[in-house]
């Protein structure tokens, strides 16, 4: 009776868990429906997860269900026995001279015998021999036959195509007349245009004879080869000349030459000289421009480089299985939403051929280059259409030097003050306007260029990305 009693009052003196039911210490009761409530949540949140799966598995099934059973209507469709027709149905056959036209309100069956005007010329009917010196009757004028209808088409019903994981999924600008592609993800590579056949140019290495021609220049141009050792260099390679060898140099004078004529490719610096004033004073700064279109007109002119460019903005997305939807993302600068907004803005300018030219552009103080007494660092552009192992390549299509932005030198008494950062923003800003002067004009009016691939195209330069230090924004 006593133990009783004491189990009693120990059961009296604990309380209840809300969520497992179980009685325990008040002291400790806290401590357990924290944890029991975690443990109840979490269960709470896996059963609903599971329900989720199931929900989402059972929308799959159903979807391919759907598809299945409209790929098998289609084949129940065409396989279908065509009916013979029973003896009450057959029409009396017509007579040999005359073809029987089929009822057009009459069910066709699905496969029909092409009419013989579809398969060979009609050919006149042969007249008869002459018996006993009389000619037969001529036979009635032929009624001009109707053309022919085209053939009854019967194309199978569309099945629509149900995304899988990891599906790669194109869309272009709707300007590019193409449509949405969507490929396996093993299967996926980026399209670009086709190259034109070579034409079989001999002055690829123009104005270089040869390669040979352009590597021995090359060498002896790094090695800073003086002109006497260039000629005696030249004079034991004309001696040992074999029929194999395609230099064509006889002495420096004619490296000199080839590289004067190489010079013309590449249009020179030009110095411009402004003045941005500061606190009432005028400040003189100088720049360093080359001609930005000049290079951009003989990287699309080239041949070479035909297959390696993007005209039109794109779109990309990626399906998700689990979401059950198509999650967009960026391959290169012609998927970027820019490409995509200057070519929409193009069209509805009524440019309906224009096509958006990127320019990418950096400019970074840490690159300071010294050239005479001047000093300047170097404003590098890129063109966002090419392809990215031509566009972040050394060879022609890559990187150009398009300038040379001034170096403002930071004074003790004014380096500080926001008057100087927005002294040296000016003059940044100055000096970039002058950079962008050869494509400022044909941005607003577009440029009519034959490309690599001999098709003439309406380019639309702009700024796609600019990439700067900070005090140049």
């Amino acid at each position: 009776m006593a133990s009783g009693s004491r189990r009693r009052a120990a059961t009296a003196e604990k309380e209840p868990c809300d969520f497992c039911g179980g009685w325990f210490d008040p002291a400790g009761l806290p401590r357990h429906v924290a944890s029991c409530r975690k443990e109840h949540e979490d269960q709470e949140q896996d059963r609903i997860a599971l329900q989720r799966i199931a929900r989402r598995e059972a929308k799959r099934k159903n979807k391919r269900r759907k598809v299945s059973q409209t790929t098998d209507a289609a084949e129940d469709q065409f396989d279908a026995p065509i009916p013979d027709p029973g003896p009450e149905e057959q029409a009396p056959s017509p007579p040999p001279d005359t073809a029987a036209d089929p009822d057009p309100d009459e069910d066709l069956p699905l496969v029909q015998v092409l009419p013989s005007s579809w398969l060979a010329p009609q050919l006149p009917t042969p007249i008869a021999a002459e018996e006993d010196g009389e000619a037969p009757p001529a036979p009635p004028p032929a009624t001009p036959a109707a053309p022919a209808d085209p053939p009854p088409a019967n194309p199978a019903p569309a099945v629509p195509r149900v995304p899988e994981k990891d599906d790669i999924r194109v869309e272009y600008h709707p300007a590019s007349g193409r449509g949405t592609k969507i490929s396996a993800f093993g299967d996926y590579q980026r399209e670009y245009p086709a190259r034109p056949p070579a034409e079989g140019d001999d002055k690829a290495f123009a104005p270089f004879n040869s390669l040979e021609d352009y590597q021995f220049a090359e060498i002896a141009l790094d090695a800073g080869l003086k002109k006497p050792q260039v000629d005696r260099l030249l004079s034991f390679i004309q001696a040992g000349k074999t029929g194999a060898s395609k230099v064509t140099f006889e002495t420096s004078a004619d490296v000199d030459a080839a590289w004067d004529k190489a010079a013309l490719y590449h249009p020179p610096f030009v110095k411009h000289t402004f003045n941005v004033n500061y606190q009432g004073k005028p400040q003189e700064y100088d720049v360093y421009v080359r001609d930005m279109w000049s290079w951009i007109e003989t990287v699309v002119k080239e041949p070479s480089l035909a297959s390696k460019w993007q005209w039109d903005a794109q779109k990309m997305s990626k399906w998700d299985e689990n979401l059950e939807e198509w999650m967009p993302y960026w391959e290169d600068p012609s998927t970027a939403d820019k490409m995509w907004e200057v070519q929409t803005t193009l069209q509805d300018d009524g440019h309906m051929d224009g096509k958006p030219f990127g320019i990418i552009l950096f400019a970074d103080k840490s690159k300071i280059s010294s050239f005479g007494t001047q000093q300047g660092y170097p404003v590098v552009a890129r063109i966002a259409n090419l392809s990215d192992d031509v566009r972040n390549g050394t060879g022609f299509g890559g990187g150009r030097v398009v300038g040379f932005l001034p170096l403002v030198k930071d004074h003790p008494k004014h380096h500080k003050k926001t008057s100087w950062v927005n002294h040296k923003n000016e003059v940044w800003h100055t000096a970039m306007s002058f950079i962008l002067q050869s494509i400022e004009t044909k941005s607003q009016t577009g440029v009519s260029i034959v490309c690599g691939d001999k098709k003439i195209r309406n380019l639309f330069p702009f700024i796609h990305i600019l990439s700067a230090d900070y005090e140049e924004q």
